[in-house]
């Protein structure tokens, strides 16, 4: 990190170094402070928002830690990008259905540095309303997430 600063921890938390890497990754993150972490979740955005497997271990591990919110608000923003299918196990790391749906109809658009493609996936969005109404949203809620969701794929 010394020598290729910040983004240089992105090689561990891009998934090598298994689950104690992955630990020691996210103690690292969580111990930086905040405009260090921002510029960190801003290099891993575009491989995230791109391909959200990438993110999925990365926000697993930080499940128990005082940036869990950050780091999954970063690692789901396929959303905006029509990701859809690729981002639902992540937000299913959430325990409880209520606060998934809770974190949706939060979730604000990150740009990503040099754009990340967008297109559309039918099936990825009757997949994601039926989850959401698995998880107890009804039509509304549904209705205004996924317009969120659309009006950000529109920001690029």
């Amino acid at each position: 990190m010394e020598n290729h600063g910040i983004p240089s921890l992105a090689l561990v938390g891009g998934g090598w170094g298994g689950d104690d890497g992955l630990a020691w990754f996210n103690g690292k993150m969580t111990a930086m402070p905040a405009d260090q972490r921002a510029e960190l979740l801003r290099d891993r955005l575009r491989a995230w928002a791109g391909e959200p497997s990438n993110a999925r271990l990365t926000v697993a591990a930080a499940r128990d830690t005082p940036i869990y919110q950050e780091v999954m608000s970063h690692g789901v923003q396929g959303l905006f990008h029509g990701k859809y299918s690729g981002c639902i196990p992540i937000i299913e790391g959430i325990r409880e259905p209520e606060e998934r749906i809770r974190f949706l109809e939060k979730l604000e658009y990150v740009p990503a540095p040099d754009g990340v493609g967008s297109y559309d996936d039918p099936a990825g969005v009757t997949a994601l309303r039926g989850k959401l109404r698995s998880w107890g949203a009804d039509d509304a809620r549904i209705d205004v997430i996924m317009e969120r969701l659309e009006k950000g794929k529109g920001e690029e």
